[in-house]
């Protein structure tokens, strides 16, 4: 995966004029289990954000290759750290862009305040289309659909049966800033 990514970044790095982005975004969650049930978790979802913001590709008015490093807090099962990679481009409009890519969810949960603590890997496509009306602040709304096994606890003291992940919705709020130069 990292041979992957440093040859992304330098095929990418090299071909067309570009500003580097630096960001932070927090998101309020809702996660759908298979056992029916959607909670809400507010505002428990921290990222810091990174990326290339490349102007004039072929195709798309712009790019931006974005890296993700985050956390998400929630009571329980759901709650670890996050790595995402995502594309973003204003395809539709000058503030309306579209957003995908993959993020690797190392999950760390509990079997509700017992003392067995449970971890393990797996990772969710993103999709998520956002409004910025300055290039600088943004609101977004994304799903991540997991594309690995993605059961996510077990009640070990009373040997239930584990329940899975179907699906998470989520609305970012955040701020990005460019450094260096802008092109035009």
């Amino acid at each position: 995966m990292s041979k992957i990514l440093i040859l992304f970044c330098m095929i990418t790095g090299t071909l067309y004029s570009q500003t580097f982005q630096l960001g932070f975004r927090s998101e309020s969650t809702w996660f759908n289990l298979t056992n029916h049930s959607t909670e809400f978790v507010p505002i428990y979802h921290f990222f810091v954000t990174g990326g290339l913001v490349e102007k004039n590709t072929p195709i798309l008015n712009d790019l931006t290759e974005e890296i993700r490093l985050g956390a998400i807090i929630t009571p329980d099962y759901l709650q670890g750290y996050d790595f995402l990679l995502a594309l973003k481009s204003h395809v539709i409009t000058k503030y309306l862009y579209v957003s995908g890519g993959l993020d690797l969810h190392y999950n760390i949960g509990d079997a509700h305040g017992a003392t067995i603590i449970y971890s393990k890997n797996f990772y969710l496509l993103n999709f998520g289309i956002g409004y910025s009306p300055d290039n600088i602040f943004f609101i977004e709304i994304s799903k991540y659909i997991p594309i690995s096994n993605n059961d996510l606890f077990v009640d070990y003291s009373l040997y239930n049966p584990s329940f899975s992940l179907n699906s998470l919705i989520v609305i970012s709020f955040g701020i990005n800033f460019d450094l260096g130069n802008k092109t035009k």
